[in-house]
Protein backbone atom coordinates (compact mmCIF):
# COMPACT_ATOMS: atom_id res chain seq x y z
CA UNK A 1 0.00 0.00 0.00
CA UNK A 2 2.54 2.10 1.12
CA UNK A 3 4.68 1.70 -2.00
CA UNK A 4 1.74 2.10 -4.40
CA UNK A 5 0.67 5.87 -3.07
CA UNK A 6 4.68 6.88 -3.10
CA UNK A 7 4.31 5.96 -6.63
CA UNK A 8 1.56 7.71 -7.24
CA UNK A 9 2.79 11.09 -5.44
CA UNK A 10 5.68 10.27 -7.74
CA UNK A 11 3.71 10.84 -10.86
CA UNK A 12 1.95 13.70 -9.55
CA UNK A 13 5.27 14.61 -9.68
CA UNK A 14 6.22 13.83 -13.06
CA UNK A 15 2.99 15.88 -13.74
CA UNK A 16 4.16 19.02 -12.27
CA UNK A 17 7.65 18.78 -13.95
CA UNK A 18 6.05 18.64 -17.46
CA UNK A 19 4.32 21.22 -16.86
CA UNK A 20 7.46 23.24 -15.74
CA UNK A 21 6.15 23.90 -11.91
CA UNK A 22 9.89 22.38 -10.72
CA UNK A 23 9.32 23.58 -7.11
CA UNK A 24 5.79 21.98 -7.05
CA UNK A 25 7.10 18.67 -8.60
CA UNK A 26 10.20 18.77 -6.01
CA UNK A 27 7.69 18.72 -2.97
CA UNK A 28 6.24 15.94 -4.23
CA UNK A 29 9.24 13.91 -4.85
CA UNK A 30 10.19 14.41 -1.43
CA UNK A 31 6.90 13.68 -0.85
CA UNK A 32 7.16 9.91 -2.18
CA UNK A 33 10.29 9.93 -0.50
CA UNK A 34 8.88 10.12 2.82
CA UNK A 35 6.56 7.26 2.14
CA UNK A 36 8.96 4.61 0.43
CA UNK A 37 13.19 5.99 0.64
CA UNK A 38 13.43 3.42 -1.51
CA UNK A 39 11.57 4.38 -4.47
CA UNK A 40 14.29 4.20 -7.27
CA UNK A 41 12.09 6.85 -9.59
CA UNK A 42 11.25 9.35 -6.92
CA UNK A 43 14.90 9.23 -6.30
CA UNK A 44 16.33 9.68 -10.04
CA UNK A 45 13.60 12.41 -10.51
CA UNK A 46 14.88 14.18 -7.19
CA UNK A 47 18.04 13.87 -8.66
CA UNK A 48 17.20 15.97 -12.11
CA UNK A 49 15.44 18.59 -10.27
CA UNK A 50 18.99 18.88 -8.44
CA UNK A 51 20.97 19.15 -11.64
CA UNK A 52 18.31 21.10 -13.64
CA UNK A 53 19.51 23.64 -10.44
CA UNK A 54 23.40 23.35 -11.20
CA UNK A 55 23.53 21.46 -7.43
CA UNK A 56 25.47 18.07 -9.33
CA UNK A 57 26.65 16.75 -5.68
CA UNK A 58 22.98 16.74 -4.42
CA UNK A 59 22.09 15.02 -7.91
CA UNK A 60 24.89 12.36 -8.03
CA UNK A 61 23.37 11.39 -4.20
CA UNK A 62 20.12 11.31 -5.41
CA UNK A 63 21.49 9.08 -8.51
CA UNK A 64 23.48 6.78 -6.81
CA UNK A 65 20.65 5.94 -4.12
CA UNK A 66 18.18 5.18 -6.58
CA UNK A 67 20.69 3.10 -8.44
CA UNK A 68 21.25 0.87 -5.38
CA UNK A 69 17.73 0.34 -5.49
CA UNK A 70 17.71 -0.41 -9.02
CA UNK A 71 20.75 -0.71 -10.28
CA UNK A 72 19.51 -1.68 -13.41
CA UNK A 73 17.74 1.61 -14.32
CA UNK A 74 19.21 2.66 -17.39
CA UNK A 75 18.15 6.32 -16.99
CA UNK A 76 19.44 6.76 -13.49
CA UNK A 77 23.17 5.68 -14.76
CA UNK A 78 22.45 8.25 -17.77
CA UNK A 79 21.74 10.82 -15.67
CA UNK A 80 24.20 9.79 -13.00
CA UNK A 81 26.83 10.45 -16.29
CA UNK A 82 26.27 13.46 -16.98
CA UNK A 83 26.39 14.79 -13.65
CA UNK A 84 29.74 13.45 -13.13
CA UNK A 85 30.71 15.00 -16.43
CA UNK A 86 29.24 18.42 -15.72
CA UNK A 87 31.66 18.61 -12.02
CA UNK A 88 34.82 17.72 -14.62
CA UNK A 89 34.27 13.29 -13.33
CA UNK A 90 34.42 12.79 -16.98
CA UNK A 91 36.02 8.80 -17.02
CA UNK A 92 33.61 7.96 -13.93
CA UNK A 93 30.91 9.71 -16.13
CA UNK A 94 31.94 7.86 -19.14
CA UNK A 95 31.71 4.42 -17.73
CA UNK A 96 27.70 5.72 -16.07
CA UNK A 97 27.03 6.62 -19.58
CA UNK A 98 27.99 3.17 -21.56
CA UNK A 99 26.45 1.04 -18.59
CA UNK A 100 23.19 3.04 -19.55
CA UNK A 101 23.63 1.99 -22.91
CA UNK A 102 24.47 -1.49 -22.00
CA UNK A 103 21.30 -1.76 -20.28
CA UNK A 104 18.68 0.23 -23.17
CA UNK A 105 20.67 0.40 -26.38
CA UNK A 106 17.69 2.09 -27.50
CA UNK A 107 18.27 5.56 -25.70
CA UNK A 108 18.50 7.68 -28.06
CA UNK A 109 19.69 10.55 -24.96
CA UNK A 110 22.14 7.98 -23.74
CA UNK A 111 23.73 7.88 -27.41
CA UNK A 112 23.43 11.90 -27.95
CA UNK A 113 25.25 11.96 -24.53
CA UNK A 114 28.01 9.71 -25.23
CA UNK A 115 28.23 11.82 -28.46
CA UNK A 116 29.09 15.03 -26.59
CA UNK A 117 31.93 14.01 -24.40
CA UNK A 118 33.49 12.26 -27.35
CA UNK A 119 33.25 15.17 -29.80
CA UNK A 120 34.62 17.53 -26.36
CA UNK A 121 37.22 15.14 -25.91
CA UNK A 122 38.55 14.91 -29.35
CA UNK A 123 37.37 11.60 -29.97
CA UNK A 124 35.51 12.07 -33.75
CA UNK A 125 35.49 8.88 -34.58
CA UNK A 126 33.48 7.57 -31.45
CA UNK A 127 31.30 10.96 -31.46
CA UNK A 128 30.26 9.94 -35.22
CA UNK A 129 29.33 6.14 -34.31
CA UNK A 130 27.23 7.92 -31.19
CA UNK A 131 25.49 10.46 -33.39
CA UNK A 132 24.67 7.86 -36.46
CA UNK A 133 23.37 5.24 -33.47
CA UNK A 134 21.46 8.58 -32.12
CA UNK A 135 20.18 9.18 -35.62
CA UNK A 136 19.42 5.67 -36.39
CA UNK A 137 16.93 5.20 -33.39
CA UNK A 138 15.22 8.74 -34.54
CA UNK A 139 16.12 9.64 -38.05
CA UNK A 140 13.33 12.59 -37.61
CA UNK A 141 15.28 14.21 -34.86
CA UNK A 142 17.56 17.19 -36.46
CA UNK A 143 19.64 17.59 -33.48
CA UNK A 144 21.37 14.02 -34.60
CA UNK A 145 22.03 15.14 -38.20
CA UNK A 146 23.50 18.07 -37.14
CA UNK A 147 25.81 16.51 -34.21
CA UNK A 148 27.01 14.11 -36.94
CA UNK A 149 27.72 16.74 -39.55
CA UNK A 150 29.71 18.55 -37.12
CA UNK A 151 32.37 15.40 -36.44
CA UNK A 152 32.55 14.87 -39.44
CA UNK A 153 33.56 18.48 -40.28
CA UNK A 154 36.08 18.00 -37.08
CA UNK A 155 37.60 15.20 -39.28
CA UNK A 156 37.83 16.72 -42.59
CA UNK A 157 35.42 15.06 -44.12
CA UNK A 158 34.14 18.96 -45.57
CA UNK A 159 31.94 17.15 -48.15
CA UNK A 160 30.30 14.70 -46.27
CA UNK A 161 29.87 17.41 -43.65
CA UNK A 162 28.33 19.82 -45.96
CA UNK A 163 25.93 17.29 -47.60
CA UNK A 164 24.46 16.54 -43.87
CA UNK A 165 23.80 20.24 -43.58
CA UNK A 166 22.44 21.08 -47.16
CA UNK A 167 19.81 17.92 -46.45
CA UNK A 168 18.63 19.68 -42.69
CA UNK A 169 18.18 23.09 -44.45
CA UNK A 170 15.96 21.25 -47.23
CA UNK A 171 13.65 20.35 -44.00
CA UNK A 172 14.34 23.43 -42.39
CA UNK A 173 15.22 26.67 -44.93
CA UNK A 174 15.92 29.23 -42.18
CA UNK A 175 17.27 26.97 -39.26
CA UNK A 176 19.82 30.08 -38.66
CA UNK A 177 22.56 27.26 -36.62
CA UNK A 178 22.62 24.44 -39.13
CA UNK A 179 23.31 27.51 -41.80
CA UNK A 180 26.01 28.96 -39.63
CA UNK A 181 27.88 25.58 -38.99
CA UNK A 182 27.47 25.19 -43.07
CA UNK A 183 29.10 28.57 -43.05
CA UNK A 184 32.27 27.26 -40.59
CA UNK A 185 32.82 24.18 -42.93
CA UNK A 186 33.34 26.26 -45.88
CA UNK A 187 35.26 28.17 -43.80
CA UNK A 188 37.36 25.26 -42.86
CA UNK A 189 37.39 24.33 -46.39
CA UNK A 190 39.37 27.86 -46.98
CA UNK A 191 36.22 28.70 -49.20
CA UNK A 192 36.13 32.32 -48.22
CA UNK A 193 33.61 33.53 -50.80
CA UNK A 194 31.38 30.95 -50.02
CA UNK A 195 31.57 30.85 -46.14
CA UNK A 196 31.15 34.67 -46.07
CA UNK A 197 27.88 34.73 -47.97
CA UNK A 198 26.35 31.52 -45.75
CA UNK A 199 27.32 33.20 -42.34
CA UNK A 200 25.69 36.59 -43.46
CA UNK A 201 22.40 34.74 -44.62
CA UNK A 202 22.89 33.13 -41.38
CA UNK A 203 22.78 36.62 -39.44
CA UNK A 204 20.15 37.61 -42.42
CA UNK A 205 17.92 34.75 -40.16
CA UNK A 206 19.17 35.28 -36.47
CA UNK A 207 21.13 38.80 -36.28
CA UNK A 208 22.51 38.17 -32.94
CA UNK A 209 23.63 34.71 -33.76
CA UNK A 210 27.20 35.02 -32.24
CA UNK A 211 28.51 32.15 -33.56
CA UNK A 212 28.00 33.03 -36.93
CA UNK A 213 29.11 36.58 -36.30
CA UNK A 214 32.40 35.51 -35.05
CA UNK A 215 33.16 33.25 -37.88
CA UNK A 216 32.14 35.71 -40.26
CA UNK A 217 34.73 38.10 -38.28
CA UNK A 218 37.38 34.89 -39.13
CA UNK A 219 36.38 34.40 -42.70
CA UNK A 220 36.75 38.29 -43.21
CA UNK A 221 40.44 38.77 -41.39
CA UNK A 222 41.30 34.87 -43.25
CA UNK A 223 40.36 37.38 -46.49
CA UNK A 224 42.59 39.48 -45.31
CA UNK A 225 40.15 42.45 -44.71
CA UNK A 226 40.87 43.68 -41.29
CA UNK A 227 38.75 46.38 -40.96
CA UNK A 228 35.07 44.37 -41.89
CA UNK A 229 36.76 41.94 -38.94
CA UNK A 230 37.15 44.16 -36.37
CA UNK A 231 33.60 46.07 -37.27
CA UNK A 232 32.04 42.23 -36.84
CA UNK A 233 33.44 41.62 -33.93
CA UNK A 234 32.63 45.16 -31.96
CA UNK A 235 28.85 44.37 -33.18
CA UNK A 236 29.58 40.57 -31.49
CA UNK A 237 30.53 42.04 -28.21
CA UNK A 238 28.18 45.41 -28.09
CA UNK A 239 25.74 42.06 -28.34
CA UNK A 240 27.92 39.42 -25.70
CA UNK A 241 30.33 41.88 -23.74
CA UNK A 242 31.38 38.37 -22.42
CA UNK A 243 32.55 36.91 -26.00
CA UNK A 244 35.97 36.07 -24.62
CA UNK A 245 38.00 34.63 -28.02
CA UNK A 246 35.81 37.67 -29.80
CA UNK A 247 37.65 40.19 -27.67
CA UNK A 248 40.62 38.46 -27.41
CA UNK A 249 40.71 38.51 -31.33
CA UNK A 250 40.22 42.34 -31.21
CA UNK A 251 42.78 43.15 -28.92
CA UNK A 252 45.20 41.53 -31.27
CA UNK A 253 43.84 43.53 -34.27
CA UNK A 254 44.28 46.30 -32.48
CA UNK A 255 48.03 45.02 -31.28
CA UNK A 256 48.52 44.47 -34.91
CA UNK A 257 47.42 48.15 -35.67
CA UNK A 258 49.67 49.32 -32.88
CA UNK A 259 46.55 50.82 -30.99
CA UNK A 260 48.06 49.64 -27.92
CA UNK A 261 45.71 51.48 -25.44
CA UNK A 262 42.69 49.89 -27.27
CA UNK A 263 44.61 46.33 -27.16
CA UNK A 264 45.28 46.66 -23.68
CA UNK A 265 41.36 47.92 -22.72
CA UNK A 266 40.03 44.34 -23.99
CA UNK A 267 43.26 42.01 -22.47
CA UNK A 268 42.55 43.51 -19.08
CA UNK A 269 38.81 43.25 -19.52
CA UNK A 270 39.17 39.60 -20.98
CA UNK A 271 41.80 39.03 -17.60
CA UNK A 272 38.64 39.86 -15.44
CA UNK A 273 36.79 37.57 -17.42
CA UNK A 274 39.24 34.48 -17.07
CA UNK A 275 43.22 35.59 -15.31
CA UNK A 276 44.40 32.20 -15.84
CA UNK A 277 43.70 32.56 -20.03
CA UNK A 278 47.41 32.00 -21.36
CA UNK A 279 46.49 33.73 -24.99
CA UNK A 280 45.38 37.06 -23.06
CA UNK A 281 48.51 36.87 -20.69
CA UNK A 282 50.79 36.43 -23.72
CA UNK A 283 49.70 39.35 -25.69
CA UNK A 284 49.46 41.95 -22.15
CA UNK A 285 53.12 40.75 -22.35
CA UNK A 286 53.27 41.93 -25.59
CA UNK A 287 51.25 45.00 -25.24
CA UNK A 288 53.37 45.98 -22.29
CA UNK A 289 56.80 45.38 -23.85
CA UNK A 290 55.54 47.55 -26.76
CA UNK A 291 54.55 50.17 -24.21
CA UNK A 292 58.20 50.01 -22.82
CA UNK A 293 56.87 48.51 -19.80
CA UNK A 294 59.84 45.90 -20.13
CA UNK A 295 60.47 44.86 -16.10
CA UNK A 296 56.22 43.61 -16.04
CA UNK A 297 56.70 42.29 -19.78
CA UNK A 298 59.56 40.56 -19.02
CA UNK A 299 58.18 38.93 -15.52
CA UNK A 300 54.43 38.31 -17.34
CA UNK A 301 56.30 36.31 -19.86
CA UNK A 302 58.49 34.34 -17.12
CA UNK A 303 55.47 33.10 -15.52
CA UNK A 304 53.80 32.35 -18.93
CA UNK A 305 56.97 30.38 -19.94
CA UNK A 306 56.38 27.46 -16.84
CA UNK A 307 53.38 26.25 -19.08
CA UNK A 308 56.28 24.16 -20.90
CA UNK A 309 53.36 21.85 -22.74
CA UNK A 310 50.93 24.78 -23.29
CA UNK A 311 50.70 26.43 -26.85
CA UNK A 312 50.68 30.00 -25.25
CA UNK A 313 53.52 29.00 -22.48
CA UNK A 314 56.23 27.99 -25.63
CA UNK A 315 55.25 30.95 -27.25
CA UNK A 316 56.28 33.04 -24.33
CA UNK A 317 59.45 31.43 -24.16
CA UNK A 318 60.41 31.82 -27.44
CA UNK A 319 59.73 35.62 -27.36
CA UNK A 320 61.98 36.11 -24.21
CA UNK A 321 64.92 34.32 -25.63
CA UNK A 322 64.13 36.14 -29.27
CA UNK A 323 63.45 39.94 -27.73
CA UNK A 324 64.02 40.38 -24.17
CA UNK A 325 67.08 38.04 -23.94
CA UNK A 326 69.37 40.87 -22.97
Amino acid sequence: MTEATAKDINNQGVDLFLRGDLTAAKAKYEEALNLDPQNASALNNLGYIYAIENDHQSAIAYYQKALESNPRDAVAHLNLGNSLISIGQIKTGLSALQRSIELDPRNELAWQSLAKVMQLGGNFPEAEQAWAEAGHLNPSNIANSYGLGVVLAMQRRYKEAIAIFQEILQLEPENADATTQLGIVYLMRQDLGFAKEILKKALSLQPEHESARYHLAIAHASAGDTTAAKKELERLLLINPDYLKARIDLAVFELAAHQLETAMHHLQVATKQDPNNARTLYYKAIVLHQQGNIVAAKALLQELSQRESEEYGIKAKTYLENELSG
